[in-house]
C-alpha cells in the first residue's frame, strides 16, 4: 500500500488530476462560448483552469525531478543542487501564473491579461528548460557511461557486479527518461500558444 501513495505516483496523480480539470473546463468553457448569462461561470472556469493548470506544472516538474535526481547526483554536485532549487521554485511560479491568470479574469483589462500572458510564457519556456536540461544530463549520463564497465576498475568481483547493477539500473533509467520526456514535451509549447490566442 505505501507504493501506491509513493512519491511518483503522487506525482502522476497531481499531473492526470491536472490535465483532466483542465480538460473539463475547456470543454465547459467552449460549449458555453458567446453565453453573456454565464459570465460569473464563465470566470469560476476560468480560475479552475488556471489553477488545474498550475497543477498539471507543479507535478510534471516534480515528476521529472524524481526521474532525474539520481542520475543528476552521480554526474554533478553542484548541477544536482542547482536543479534542487530550480525544482523547489518551480511551483512559486506556477501559483503566480495562476494568480495572475485569476486576477485577470476579474480586473478583465488588457494590461491584466497581457500580464499573465507573459507569465505564462515565462512558466511554458521555464518547463521547457528544465525538462530538456534534464533530458540532456540522461543523453549525457547514456554516453558518458557506453562501455564503462571495466573489470579493470573495480577491487573485488562484488565491487565489480555492485558497479553493473547500478550502472544498468541508471542506464534503464535514462533510456526510458529519455522516452517518457518526448510525450509530454509539446504540452508547454502548446500553453505557450494558447495564452497568445
Amino acid at each position: 500500500m505505501e507504493h501506491a501513495f509513493s512519491k511518483v505516483n503522487t506525482a502522476l496523480v497531481s499531473m492526470s488530476v491536472g490535465i483532466a480539470i483542465s480538460f473539463t473546463c475547456l470543454a465547459l468553457l467552449f460549449s458555453n462560448y458567446g453565453d453573456a448569462a454565464s459570465t460569473d461561470a464563465r470566470n469560476v472556469q476560468f480560475t479552475v483552469l488556471d489553477l488545474s493548470i498550475a497543477i498539471w506544472e507543479s507535478g510534471y516538474c516534480y515528476y521529472i525531478w524524481l526521474r532525474s535526481q539520481g542520475i543528476l547526483q552521480r554526474q554533478n554536485q553542484i548541477v544536482y543542487h542547482l536543479f534542487l532549487v530550480l525544482r523547489v521554485s518551480n511551483p512559486i511560479v506556477f501559483v503566480i501564473q495562476a494568480a495572475s491568470g485569476i486576477y485577470s479574469t476579474f480586473v478583465n483589462t488588457d494590461s491584466a491579461s497581457n500580464l499573465h500572458n507573459y507569465i505564462g510564457f515565462a512558466a511554458s519556456v521555464a518547463i521547457i528548460i528544465f525538462d530538456t536540461a534534464l533530458l540532456a544530463s540522461f543523453i549525457q549520463y547514456l554516453y558518458q557511461n557506453r562501455g564503462s564497465l571495466d573489470p579493470a576498475n573495480s577491487e573485488s568481483e562484488t565491487e565489480y557486479l555492485n558497479m553493473v547493477e547500478v550502472t544498468t539500473k541508471m542506464s534503464i533509467i535514462s533510456s526510458y527518461g529519455i522516452v517518457g520526456s518526448i510525450p509530454w514535451m509539446p504540452i508547454p509549447f502548446l500553453l505557450i500558444i494558447g495564452e497568445n490566442e
